[in-house]
């Protein structure tokens, strides 16, 4: 190997290197993702439940609210209901129905009220699911943050079905004061008999797999350095025979 190839090779060798450590680096801080989450669930759980009055204006405020419990009066605004789209519950896909809540404030918060699974043929309608109750209700809940936007491929057809939910795109199309968070309604005698999901518990921290992962991506970031290394400074090389020598052909 010319010293030329071996410096083209060392850097294809040390990009590989720094790309496979950095996946391992993004596997470490999704598992430490994991366990603050885990943490601040554990924490929040043990206080007191929020005033409905102190529910967040603003993002600042909402951050320090989320897990907090919360009860919560006003009128559901069914006509905007939205269910979003490839959301699981119990490894099982479907959508999670949201509706806005009308405060007596005037404003809105949109409430998850509960997950329903995804019927089999089009997964682009809308599922049947009872509406919301009419009058004044009493909504229990824990304060959540805004919705998970997921990568979308291409534009999602008009309607109630939506992959990703904009706070401000749902406020100018409704014409609704929205809320910076939104509440995951927790199951209830109340509501019981509407048939959705509210298993809201997260399952058991499993950062194994991350780990396991970190632990590939990082053996893998050590081989290209040390299959470079081998090739370019250990490998020996086949010597010719005499016999092979002896029959190339002469030149003049």
């Amino acid at each position: 190997m010319t010293s030329k190839s071996r410096l083209i090779w060392f850097i294809v060798a040390l990009c590989c290197s720094a790309l496979t450590a950095r996946l391992g680096l993004w596997q470490l801080s999704r598992a430490h993702q994991k366990l603050d989450a885990a943490a601040l669930v554990a924490e929040r759980g043990h206080l007191p439940p929020l005033p409905a009055e102190a529910l967040a204006r603003d993002e600042d405020t909402g951050k320090a609210q989320w897990e907090r419990g919360i009860t919560l009066r006003g009128h559901w605004l069914a006509g905007h209901t939205v269910f979003l789209a490839n959301r699981t519950m119990e490894q099982q896909a479907g959508f999670f129905v949201v509706t806005p809540l009308r405060l007596p404030t005037g404003d809105a918060v949109l409430v998850q009220r509960g997950w329903v699974p995804l019927e089999r043929g089009d997964s682009w309608r809308a599922p049947a699911v009872p509406p919301p109750p009419e009058g004044e209700v009493a909504v229990t809940g824990h304060v959540a943050p805004w919705p998970t936007h997921w990568i979308e491929l291409g534009k999602q057809p008009d309607g109630p079905i939506r992959q990703n939910l904009d706070r401000a795109a749902f406020a100018a199309e409704t014409g609704i004061a929205v809320r910076p968070v939104t509440v995951f309604e927790d199951a209830t005698p109340a509501n019981a008999a509407d048939g959705l999901g509210r298993r809201w518990t997260p399952p058991a921290v499993n950062v194994t797999v991350n780990y396991g992962y970190a632990a590939q991506w990082f053996a893998m970031s050590v081989g290209f350095l040390v299959l470079y290394a081998w090739l370019a400074f250990f490998r020996r090389r086949k010597p010719i025979s005499d016999d092979a020598a002896e029959g190339a052909p002469d030149h003049p």
